[in-house]
C-alpha cells in the first residue's frame, strides 16, 4: 500500500504564503508511509490511501469517516480532512475574513455526521507551518486510531 497527500484551499491567496506547501506535503507523506509500511497484506498490495487536506473556514479539524471514500476499481481509499484557518483577529498568522471562500464557518454543519472532529488551539502556534503540520499529523493519527477497512482488511493503530 502507498500513500498520497494532496492539499487544496478554500482560502484565497493562502497556499505557500508563510509556509512551503510542497515541503509540508512531502514531510507528511514520508510520515504516513512509515505508518502504513508495516502493513503487509496481499489484498492491499496495489492500494493507495489518499489524504486530501482542505484549508477552510471551519471550527474544528474535520476528518471524513472511514466508511466513506473507497474506490475499489481504482484501488484507492480517499480521506478528506478540513483544516480550519483562523482570521487575523484570532492569531497574527491568520488570514483576512474576505480570503475565505465560505464566509460562514457553519457551511459544513449539515454534513457533520460524516466527519470525526478534532478541536484546535490556534494560540499554541506561532506560524502557519507548525500549525498545518500539527493538524495533518493529528488527523492522520486519529484516522488510523479510529480504524479503517480497506479492501476488507481492517487497519488500526494504537496510540
Amino acid at each position: 500500500m502507498k500513500s498520497r497527500i494532496l492539499s487544496n484551499s478554500y482560502v484565497i491567496d493562502f497556499a505557500n504564503v508563510g509556509f512551503d506547501l510542497e515541503k509540508i506535503d512531502s514531510t507528511i507523506k514520508i510520515e504516513t508511509d512509515k505508518i502504513i509500511k508495516p502493513i503487509e497484506n496481499e489484498k492491499l498490495k496495489d492500494w493507495e490511501i489518499q489524504f486530501s487536506f482542505w484549508y477552510n473556514n471551519v471550527k474544528q479539524i474535520l476528518i471524513s469517516k472511514s466508511r466513506l471514500g473507497t474506490y475499489s476499481k481504482e484501488k484507492r481509499k480517499a480521506v478528506t480532512v478540513h483544516i480550519p484557518i483562523p482570521i487575523k483577529s484570532i492569531v497574527a498568522w491568520g488570514v483576512d475574513l474576505g480570503q475565505h471562500a465560505y464566509q460562514d464557518e457553519n457551511h459544513l454543519d449539515h454534513l457533520m455526521k460524516n466527519f470525526i472532529c478534532l478541536d484546535v488551539d490556534f494560540s499554541r502556534f506561532e506560524n502557519r507551518t507548525d500549525y498545518i503540520l500539527d493538524c495533518m499529523r493529528r488527523a492522520i493519527k486519529l484516522y488510523f486510531i479510529e480504524g479503517v477497512s480497506i479492501n476488507k482488511v481492517k487497519l488500526r493503530i494504537t496510540d
